[in-house]
């Protein structure tokens, strides 16, 4: 198992280490947004906002294993304000929040197919896992050599929220009335 899944050990100049990193990790992310301000006529305004966050990151290590995390992230916003007369205003928000992290970690140049059959392993072994899917089994040799994950995708929903509250504000002499939920 271990012939197939870590790279041979490089010559170095550092005593005590076997192998160095010659590749750094790369992060390719991008983020969007747009507003809304509008008033609509002398009464009524609006307002909406939406920001999103999506790319990639990919980091190798030295054991010949990546892990690429891919993020999908969003964030809308939005209100609405009425003033009836002066002393009665009706004030309504909506909101949603998400955001998904795909996990993605591989052995370079390993098949997840073809695993079992070249080490040995039984058949269905690095397959069918609720949390993982698919996943190579991980190891861990001592001195930092560890690869706790094996090889797996998994998408994780890390925030997936909705709210919304609507409240009516009424003066009436020095007292202000707030009536609402959320």
């Amino acid at each position: 198992y271990a012939k197939a899944i870590i790279p041979r050990p490089t010559p170095v100049a550092l005593p005590g280490f076997n192998s160095y990193q010659t590749f750094g990790s790369h992060t390719d992310y991008y983020t969007y947004d747009w507003r809304i301000d509008e008033n609509i006529g002398s009464k009524d305004s609006a307002f909406f906002r939406w920001t999103a966050l999506k790319g990639n990151k990919s980091t190798p290590n030295r054991l010949n294993y990546s892990n690429v995390s891919s993020t999908n992230a969003y964030t809308y916003a939005g209100n609405y304000v009425h003033v009836f007369s002066p002393n009665k205003i009706l004030h309504v928000e909506a909101g949603r929040t998400y955001n998904q992290i795909s996990l993605d970690y591989n052995y370079l140049g390993v098949s997840k197919s073809t695993i079992n059959q070249s080490v040995g392993f039984p058949a269905g072994l690095t397959s069918g896992y609720v949390t993982m899917g698919d996943a190579i089994p991980g190891f861990s040799i001592g001195n930092g050599y560890t690869s706790d994950f094996g090889s797996f995708k998994n998408p994780v929903t890390s925030a997936n929220s909705w709210s919304v509250r609507s409240d009516f504000t009424y003066v009436v002499g020095k007292h202000t009335f707030k009536f609402g939920g959320s």
